[in-house]
């Protein structure tokens, strides 16, 4: 019996180490397992469909008018392109700018400074999925927070003034803006916003960057209607709002009703949004006229321009 003893205790040490070297073994298993698949997300996130659009479009909502370059140029990083800008003052004084391009496949964003570096407008045009930047001086009613650039047809974009928020929109003044013609000029229709000391905020269709055939459809019957023609009544008629005079002339109640007639003959406002863009009323840049200018020879930026930053 006292010989046994040794043996069964030996017996027994020797079983309670393979079982913790197996449970070792177990654990150690799991640990890699664990490991493998947390580096496997680490990385594998970045290779997700859309993952660098959907964070460069949070840094683009994040834009605020007055922010200066060197803050900007930190958010979004060098620009694709930075030039020089020409601007009147609103004491119709000329002085020089810049502005600053950021070029993707899937996006186009715009940013203006004045003399002082200091952002007094920004473009964003992009019909990627992934990209869906959060639209300023806009509300979704369907939840908080803003509306998004992506999917969002026109005829549901709900404005609305900041500085009011509990109130109806407070729109001094709505101004449409439509130009369809040649193959080799780029075309858009438009609604600017006027929302006070908020600024102006603009929202637009055009085909800068997109092909498909409904927008072919589209500016076909826009084209049919913004034809300068004197046998052309609706031209005729509502002219003003495809030469290009002065927007701040334009009374809402009519720019209401050239809205609805437009939708109704082209259709238009069930294509989506893509393209929005915002411009201080508070800075020393004759912005109306800013805006004015770069609309009535293209949109913004030319087609022969993104060819180049391609």
């Amino acid at each position: 019996m006292g010989s046994k003893l040794p043996s069964l205790i030996e017996e027994k040490f020797r079983t309670i180490k393979k079982n913790s070297k197996q449970i070792f073994e177990f654990v150690a298993a799991v640990v890699t397992i664990v490991g493998w698949i947390i580096v496997a997300f680490s990385f594998g996130k970045d290779l997700l469909p859309g993952t660098d659009l959907k964070a460069f479009a949070q840094k683009v909502s994040d834009l605020r008018l007055g922010q200066n370059y060197s803050f900007i140029e930190k958010k979004l990083g060098i620009p694709t392109i930075i030039e020089d800008i020409k601007y009147q003052t609103s004491n119709n004084t000329d002085e020089r700018g810049s502005v600053a391009t950021y070029y993707a496949d899937d996006y186009i964003v715009l940013t203006y400074f004045d003399n002082n570096h200091s952002l007094f407008g920004y473009v964003v045009i992009s019909d990627s999925k992934y990209f869906n930047p959060r639209i300023p001086s806009t509300i979704n009613s369907a939840k908080d927070g803003q509306q998004r650039l992506n999917n969002l047809p026109i005829k549901n974009l709900n404005p609305s003034n900041y500085s009011h928020k509990d109130w109806a929109p407070l729109l001094v003044h709505q101004y449409i803006f439509a130009r369809s013609g040649s193959p080799d000029l780029e075309k858009y229709y438009i609604e600017i916003y006027d929302m006070l000391n908020d600024g102006y905020f603009g929202v637009a269709i055009t085909d800068i960057n997109r092909e498909s055939k409904s927008m072919e459809d589209v500016f076909t019957n826009l084209g049919e209607i913004t034809k300068p023609e004197e046998s052309n009544s609706f031209y005729q008629h509502y002219k003003k709002y495809f030469d290009f005079v002065n927007f701040h002339i334009s009374f809402s109640e009519e720019a209401k009703d050239v809205q609805k007639k437009i939708y109704e003959k082209t259709k238009i406002n069930n294509e989506e949004m893509n393209s929005y863009f915002f411009f201080s009323k508070i800075s020393k840049v004759d912005t109306n006229r800013f805006i004015e200018n770069r609309l009535k020879n293209n949109y913004f930026i030319t087609k022969q321009t993104i060819l180049q930053l391609k």
